[in-house]
């Protein structure tokens, strides 16, 4: 079984991460924040411009030994409507998620390609800035 500090470490980046939370600090996450750690590109652009003018909603709902997360983007322009159905589970450091693109508008969507489910980076110590003599293995 998980340490409980392991559970809430990957809680507390999930809910940032898909909206349902305040990020953390980064020190305190075990992946860099990402809001979200997904991408695309559509129309040509990545979905890291994109995101943020779309319209978003959140919800959350506890459930037994989990948590659901429904996180969902909207272009105005356009319809394209893109959700992320995410589960946390309350006695694992897991995560799990789906992608969902949906065409609500009346017109076809520009081309979306390159879609990343996962996107996004570990957080680790900064390695310290000190020159090497012989050996930098160590």
């Amino acid at each position: 079984m998980a340490k409980p500090a392991q559970v809430q470490r990957m809680r507390d980046w999930a809910l940032a991460a898909f909206g349902a939370a305040k990020a953390k600090s980064a020190g305190d996450l075990l992946f860099l924040p990402a809001d979200p750690p997904f991408s695309f590109t559509y129309g040509g652009e990545p979905s890291s411009k994109l995101l943020p003018t779309w319209i978003r909603s959140v919800e959350s709902k506890e459930e037994e030994g989990r948590t659901r997360i429904t996180s969902r983007w909207t272009d105005p322009k356009t319809g394209l409507g893109v959700t992320a159905d995410v589960t946390l589970f309350k006695d694992y450091p897991a995560v799990d998620w789906v992608l969902y693109f949906e065409n609500t508008g009346s017109k076809d969507t520009p081309i979306i390609e390159n879609v990343n489910a996962v996107d996004l980076g570990l957080a680790t110590p900064t390695p310290p800035n000190r020159p090497c003599s012989t050996d930098c293995r160590r």
